[in-house]
């Protein structure tokens, strides 16, 4: 299984105790991040050098467990990249039957072709998440924006390693992957078997 873990600031020290305990279990974990909508800025943080190396360190010492890759953790936390920043005309996750997004599908920024949300009435929901773009640091909406814009990643052989790191990271995720651990596959497919 895996879980995703939405990491904050006040919540920084129970970082490693957790992704600790996923391990033990036998699980894997992304990082999402905690966004407050609640609050004037959502994403706003006070010591985000401090939750970036505390990611990276997990993620150094837990390679098997945590999915993710430095340049991964770094967009999330601070919605920018070597290229641009992550916002609605940016994001690629949002619905493409949606009558509101009619610009954004133009403006040459990649979306996810055919991707569409819906509510529980089955009509078509705006994106995968609030709809509060400014503060949103959704973590699949994150991977994909890194994933479609493997264009930015073309100038040098590191920037590429970079995207395909990033890549087989991702995938390592979803139990049918080469790139899942083989006993995290054998785990999954014995419990759906055992059903």
């Amino acid at each position: 299984m895996t879980w995703v873990y939405t990491v904050s600031e006040p919540g920084l020290s129970h970082l490693e105790p957790t992704v600790r305990a996923i391990q033990d279990n036998g699980n894997q974990v992304v990082f999402g991040f905690y966004s407050d909508y609640g609050s004037d800025d959502p994403t706003a943080l006070q010591e985000g050098d401090r939750l970036l190396a505390e990611m990276t360190r997990v993620w150094e010492t837990y390679p098997d467990t945590v999915i993710g890759h430095p340049y991964y953790f770094n967009a999330l936390i601070r919605g920018r990249t070597h290229w641009g920043t992550f916002g609605y005309d940016t994001c690629p996750s949002v619905s493409v039957d949606h009558e509101a997004h009619t610009d954004r599908l133009k403006n040459g920024n990649p979306v996810l072709r055919g991707f569409n949300t819906y509510r529980a009435d089955h009509t078509v929901q705006f994106c995968c998440t609030s709809g509060n773009c400014s503060g949103c640091r959704d973590s699949q909406a994150m991977w994909s924006w890194m994933l479609v814009n493997m264009h930015h990643f073309l100038d040098s052989t590191e920037q590429l390693r970079t995207w395909v790191e990033m890549a087989e990271s991702f995938y390592r995720q979803y139990y049918w992957s080469p790139y899942r651990p083989s006993e995290h596959r054998t785990q999954e497919t014995s419990d759906a078997d055992g059903e």
